[in-house]
């Protein structure tokens, strides 16, 4: 008795399990949703670096703030003000220029053709 429920219970259970092909289908799923967050996710950072004398105190102080971005599914970070005041227009335009470098090489600047560039 206990083996004919058994035999009629295992395709229920079998049947309620996802099958490989349903696991890698919904993981890519996720993997793209999580992609598209990563697109849309930025942030800003600020960092303070102080110099200290020979007997520790602050002799110099640099702040640093920068947006963080996703590029190519890296953090990317482009600098924005130096002590707290915005970038002149000229290394504001800097900035950008290497964040389009970096838009259009990715990973390739690691390989022998990206580091010719």
């Amino acid at each position: 008795m206990k083996l004919s429920i058994a035999f009629f219970a295992l395709p229920l259970l079998l049947a309620a399990q996802p099958n490989a092909q349903e696991i890698v289908k919904k993981s890519i799923q996720v993997d793209n949703l999580n992609a598209e967050r990563a697109r849309n996710y930025t942030m800003t950072q600020r960092t303070i670096e102080r110099t200290l004398d020979s007997s520790g105190k602050v002799k110099d102080t640099e702040t640093k703030t920068v947006d963080v971005l996703m590029i190519r599914g890296e953090p990317y970070r482009k600098l924005v003000a130096k002590n707290d005041k915005p970038l002149s227009p000229d290394d504001q335009r800097k900035e950008e220029e290497k964040m389009q470098r970096e838009r259009h090489l990715g990973g390739r600047r690691n390989t022998p053709a990206g580091l010719q560039a």
